[in-house]
């Protein structure tokens, strides 16, 4: 899907449609599933000693992941200027990561191509601070 971001003056917020709402929903479905699969087969009697601790271990680790991803991302659609603390731009090879950092302290991840311009101008037509990292 390609990238677009507008700004919505009526409700002073920028409007980000790049299906990153999809990835995430998909995302923590599959940690929820994975958690609950683990669940189920370490309390199983019939599981041995290695693959309780496999088991526990996947677990562990989606467990994590899952509430790192709900504490300190935000995958809004429609954030609203006065929510925005700064962005952040780091170059990679393939595409540009932009990083929408919040004064909660949550961020929303904006994965646009290199030849992608008008991203970046529509976020420097709102005033928000950039920082090239």
């Amino acid at each position: 899907m390609k990238t677009t971001v507008t700004y919505n003056q009526d409700k002073n917020a920028i409007v980000i449609k790049d299906g990153i709402n999809n990835w995430a929903l998909m995302t923590n479905i599959i940690m929820v599933l994975n958690i609950m699969n683990a669940l189920l087969r370490i309390f199983n009697k019939k599981t041995g000693q290695t693959e309780f601790y496999i088991w526990l271990t996947l677990g562990i680790i989606s467990l994590l992941f899952l509430i790192y991803n709900l504490i300190y991302n935000s995958f809004l659609k429609e954030i609203s200027l006065k929510n925005i603390d700064h962005l952040e731009i780091k170059h990679n090879h393939k595409r540009d990561v932009y990083s929408l950092f919040f004064k909660n302290g949550k961020r929303r991840k904006i994965l646009v191509p290199k030849d992608n311009v008008k991203v970046l101008e529509t976020i420097k037509n709102v005033n928000i601070e950039i920082l090239i990292v």
